[in-house]
């Protein structure tokens, strides 16, 4: 399901033969009112479309878009929109190869504001029902474009996501020297090249969902079998460059097995997600087990914002904390992104600290990393401080002396800035008790004063 901008909950049901219909979109509310929007129908040619296998995507006009496997003007899926309300309309029908027909994955908005997906058959170079598939654009007008045709075997039927480098990655279930699955980077452009491939049974095999991209940058996935302890998948990540390494293996019990859902990474920093099978064994299922939703931690992402501010001797560092960190550890060098491997720092609670004991006049350059139970996060940005001296206690008298003394000459009124003499001090209060003591004249209006 995905949350609307409504605060609704939206999200599609796909039947599983044809005696339950051909699939549905409904809505919750967030009090969890349940409201079916739209029921495809079917015989075919339908002109909506035929069992959405699927979730939705929102678009920027508030409304939704999702694809259909089948139905359509030519039988071999669509793309529709549905509005909040209901309405129903298609933006394209697939015509099969080599455009690319059944699409089955979930639609994703690129940055451009096209809709970006996967078909599981056609192509071009693949004839029949050969099951290569497509990467397909979809623009707001409904104009579809081929942005990548496989050439083998694949089942790219689980989607794709789109990289905060612009870049595409589109994962399938087959193909690869193994024919175990692989992951493919495409530019916006279609521009392919082999990002993964599963070659190892402790590894992975057959990934059954897109990947996801972590805060640090890293992408984050599972694979539905294979793993070191037995056939029940792994969680895994890897790297920008491709570098593979397995977080977890499922062991069928009590941990679950199968996953087949992408992960979701939440506030904390950590993975989320379900499998299908495992867990615990139930009355009628004492083998397999019914399902698990699991975890799994990870190292904090690296803090942010690290700004430094110089002072005597000292640097005063500030960051943004990182989600899940449990300690901050600093790390100091004397050249940019040279800091040492050994932090001068460690087991910080706060996002703050001085760094005391610097050389004045010396520029240092920081970085912080954040730690948890898991382990270290990657490095902060960079920071720099040159610690200056404050101004000596020579020239700070000097400035109080001559302040006050101006001060002094103001108050006195002598524009020369001289001192008042203490004779002509008493003189001047001599004069004013003389004239303290003189009667008051008294003027009289009738008469001139005589």
């Amino acid at each position: 399901m995905v949350r609307g901008s409504d605060g609704n909950l939206y999200g599609t049901t796909c039947p599983t033969d044809e005696q339950s219909g051909y699939g549905t979109v409904f809505k919750i509310a967030p009090d969890g009112t349940f409201t079916t929007l739209h029921v495809f129908q079917h015989p075919y040619p339908s002109s909506d479309g035929e069992n959405p296998m699927s979730g939705l995507v929102e678009g920027p006009d508030g409304n939704f878009y999702g694809t259909t496997a089948y139905g359509g003007a030519n039988g071999v899926g669509t793309v529709f929109k549905i509005t909040p309300s209901g309405s129903v309309s298609v933006l394209y029908s697939f015509t099969g190869a080599p455009n690319g027909y059944r699409p089955q994955g979930p639609l994703i908005l690129g940055s451009d504001g096209s809709f970006y997906g996967t078909t599981q058959f056609g192509g071009i170079g693949c004839s029949g029902n050969a099951e290569c598939g497509t990467v397909f654009r979809v623009t707001m007008a409904g104009v579809e474009t081929v942005v990548y045709s496989l050439n083998a075997i694949s089942f790219p039927y689980i989607g794709l996501m789109q990289a905060r480098d612009g870049n595409l990655y589109v994962t399938t279930s087959f193909g690869g020297p193994e024919q175990a699955g692989t992951i493919y980077k495409l530019t916006p452009g279609g521009q392919a090249t082999v990002f993964y491939e599963f070659t190892a049974v402790a590894a992975g095999s057959y990934p059954v969902a897109s990947l996801i991209q972590g805060g640090d940058g890293n992408f984050y996935g599972v694979a539905s079998q294979g793993g070191s302890q037995g056939d029940g998948g792994i969680v895994f990540e890897l790297s920008p460059t491709g570098t593979q390494t397995v977080l977890h293996t499922f062991a069928d019990m009590p941990d679950g097995a199968g996953p087949q859902a992408q992960l979701f990474q939440a506030s904390d920093g950590n993975l989320y997600g379900t499998t299908a099978g495992g867990g615990i064994p139930q009355q009628f299922n004492t083998k397999y087990g019914y399902g698990t939703v699991f975890k799994v931690a990870l190292p904090p992402q690296p803090p942010g914002e690290l700004t430094a501010a110089a002072g005597d001797t000292q640097a005063v560092l500030s960051w943004t904390a990182s989600p899940g960190a449990a300690s901050y550890n600093i790390y100091q060098g004397a050249t940019p992104g040279n800091e040492a491997t050994t932090p001068v720092a460690t087991g910080l609670t706060d996002p703050s600290a001085t760094i005391t004991g610097l050389a004045n006049g010396t520029t240092y350059y920081f970085r912080v990393a954040a730690v948890n139970a898991t382990g270290t996060s990657g490095l902060s940005n960079e920071a720099s401080a040159e610690p200056v001296a404050p101004a000596s206690s020579s020239s700070s008298s000097s400035s109080s002396s001559s302040s006050g003394s101006s001060s002094s000459s103001g108050a006195g009124g002598n524009g020369g800035g001289g001192a008042v003499s203490p004779p002509l001090i008493a003189a001047l209060a001599s004069l004013l008790a003389i004239r303290r003591r003189r009667p008051i004249k008294k003027v009289s209006l009738d008469a001139p004063d005589s």
